[in-house]
């Protein structure tokens, strides 16, 4: 079941400014009570669910503000990964109802997949085009989906915001064998907004493009990138959208002091390593040498 669609993206690029003006930890707290004292809703699950992500948010308003008061960035950013891996995804209700109907989960993103698997998704795919690096983004997906003992995918989408808004024959075919090779379990093509007609944005070309590369695969060996070759390895918690020097950290904080460097180990590791790279993070519950990588980097090492 395709389910929900690109939460990170969504924590990443909201409107949390409008979001705190509005829901303020006084205009929480009235509303939270007015919840509650109706008995229809006081003991039902999703209100809990709802009142502790409210409660979460407001400890990261008060952390916000703090910062605004001595400039200090944050030590740590457990509470906006525990707010989006466990309240945002893990505690939504159409992802609860079917994780308890054992039917599998999926969407599409393009960033913070770490935590969308976290949550709970048991397949993510990497949405490949605007201007993004296509290698860091399969890069990312692929070393959380390895790590957490998941499946991934990649979502070919658009590469502009307006007609033909997909890429061109040879940026299709080349997203999707890089996909391939890398070792994505799924590959779609994001087929949209149809015309009056209901035909989609593909083109009789770009149609060609999928059966050449059907053709392609079962006919011609390629090589293959999926082994763990090689491990980035960043801060626990560290939501960073990297998709610029300036992106947000979990669509609440500027870069921070660890961006930078961040950055040139990722460029320098891309070069070298291309799609043979897992983009990872230092997270306990999944040690990085229970996955047999041969060469593992970690973002504040000397020498990459």
């Amino acid at each position: 079941m395709y389910y929900n669609d690109e939460p990170g993206g969504i924590q990443l690029d909201g409107n949390w400014t409008a979001w705190f003006q509005y829901f303020n930890p006084e205009a929480t707290q009235r509303l939270i009570g007015n919840l509650t004292a109706r008995p229809e809703y006081a003991t039902t699950p999703e209100l809990q669910r709802f009142v502790k992500s409210l409660e979460d948010l407001n400890q990261i308003y008060y952390k916000l503000l703090a910062y605004m008061d001595n400039g200090t960035p944050p030590s740590n950013y457990n509470l906006e990964a525990n707010f989006f891996a466990n309240d945002v995804v893990n505690a939504d209700d159409g992802l609860i109802t079917l994780r308890n109907d054992t039917v599998t989960a999926f969407t599409s993103d393009y960033g913070l997949y770490w935590w969308d698997y976290k949550g709970g998704y048991d397949v993510m795919f990497a949405e490949l085009g605007w201007n993004c690096s296509a290698t860091e983004q399969i890069d990312l997906v692929k070393g959380a989906a390895r790590m957490q003992d998941k499946d991934w995918g990649a979502m070919i989408t658009w590469t502009y915001r307006q007609w033909p808004y997909l890429g061109s024959y040879d940026q299709i075919y080349n997203q999707m064998l890089t996909s391939y090779e890398a070792g994505a379990k799924y590959i779609a093509v994001f087929d949209y907004p149809y015309n009056e007609s209901g035909v989609g944005t593909l083109s009789s070309d770009q149609l060609f493009t999928l059966q050449k590369f059907w053709n392609d695969i079962h006919n011609q060996n390629f090589p293959s990138y999926s082994h763990p070759d090689a491990a980035l390895v960043l801060p626990n918690d560290y939501g960073w959208g990297m998709r610029n020097p300036n992106d947000t950290i979990w669509g609440w904080w500027p870069s921070d002091s660890k961006t930078l460097q961040i950055a040139q180990d990722t460029g320098t590791l891309l070069a070298r390593y291309g799609v043979s790279l897992d983009i990872v993070y230092d997270d306990p519950p999944y040690p990085i040498a229970d996955a047999g990588y041969r060469h593992v980097y970690y973002w504040n090492q000397t020498g990459i």
